[in-house]
C-alpha cells in the first residue's frame, strides 16, 4: 500500500462515522484497486496482502458501505451536502470497475431520490445568498470576456470589471488569460488578480478558494496548494468551513 495508508484507518478507530475520513479511505482503496488491476501481471504476490480481494474491490466496497450508513445519522445535514457526497462517491466508484458494478446503480438511485435541489446558502457568500434568486450579475461580464477578440481585449474587459466582478467572472478571466498565453507572466498576472480580490471575496466565498486552488493546481504552482488550503481555512467565516471541507473532497461540485 502507499506510504501512510494506515493513517485514515487509525483515525477511524476514534471517528468511526466520519464522512471525511471514510471518503478519504474510499479514494485510497479505489485507487489501490485500480492500480492493482492495471499492474496485476507485473506484481509479485505481496506478503500479508490478499491481492485477489483488493483487486476485487472488497476493501473499497466495505468503506463505501460504511459511508452510505452515515446517511441515517442525522436529519440536520442539507440536501446539498448529501448530493455532493453521493456525486463524489459515484465518481470514486466509477474509477474502480469492481466497486462500480456493486454500487453505481444504488448511488444513482439515491441521487435521484433526493428532493429537488435548492441552493444551499452555506455555500454562498452573504451577498450571493441575498441575491441567489436574481440574475447572476457576472453573466454580462462573462459574456463580454467570451466575446473579446484576443488577449489584450480580454484584459481590457477584465480591468473595467474587476472591482465589482464575482467569482464566476474571475474564474473565466483566469481561464482565458492562462490558456491564451501559458507564459510565466500570465500566470503571475492571474495570481495577482486572485490576491487583489482575496480581501473582498475570500472571507465569504467557498467558490473563490476553490477557483484559486484549481488555478494553482492546473496552471500555476501545485506546490502552493497546501499553503492556499491553510489560508482558505483562516480567511473563511467559521460557518463556511464545513462547506469548504465538502468542496475539497468533491472539487468538481464547486463552480
Amino acid at each position: 500500500r502507499p506510504a501512510g495508508a494506515g493513517l485514515p484507518t487509525a483515525r477511524l478507530r476514534v471517528h468511526k462515522r466520519s464522512r471525511r475520513l471514510l471518503f478519504g479511505l474510499l479514494k485510497l482503496e479505489c485507487g489501490l484497486t485500480a492500480w492493482l488491476l492495471h499492474r496485476r501481471q507485473d506484481l509479485p504476490a505481496a506478503s500479508g496482502i490478499d491481492e485477489d480481494s483488493v483487486a476485487a474491490g472488497e476493501p473499497a466496497a466495505l468503506v463505501l458501505s460504511a459511508l452510505l450508513e452515515t446517511f441515517g445519522d442525522s436529519t440536520s445535514r442539507s440536501t446539498g451536502e448529501d448530493r455532493q457526497l453521493l456525486t463524489g462517491l459515484l465518481s470514486a466508484a466509477q474509477a474502480c470497475p469492481p466497486v462500480a458494478d456493486k454500487f453505481a446503480d444504488d448511488l444513482r438511485a439515491r441521487l435521484a431520490a433526493l428532493p429537488a435541489e435548492v441552493e444551499d446558502a452555506s455555500m454562498l457568500s452573504v451577498a450571493d445568498a441575498a441575491g441567489a434568486a436574481a440574475a447572476d450579475p457576472d453573466n454580462e461580464v462573462v459574456a463580454k470576456l467570451d466575446a473579446a477578440d484576443g488577449l489584450d481585449a480580454t484584459r481590457e474587459v477584465w480591468a473595467a470589471s474587476r472591482d465589482t466582478a464575482g467569482v464566476r467572472a474571475l474564474r473565466r478571466y483566469c481561464q482565458l488569460e492562462a490558456a491564451s498565453s501559458r507564459s510565466a507572466a500570465s500566470i503571475a498576472r492571474v495570481r495577482r488578480e486572485f490576491e487583489r480580490l482575496a480581501g473582498r471575496l475570500g472571507p465569504g466565498s467557498v467558490a473563490f478558494w476553490a477557483a484559486y486552488l484549481e488555478f494553482e493546481d492546473s496552471w500555476g504552482d501545485s506546490a502552493l496548494v497546501g499553503e492556499l488550503d491553510w489560508r482558505a481555512r483562516k480567511f473563511l467565516k467559521p460557518e463556511l468551513l464545513n462547506a469548504y471541507n465538502v468542496a475539497r473532497l468533491c472539487p468538481h461540485m464547486t463552480s
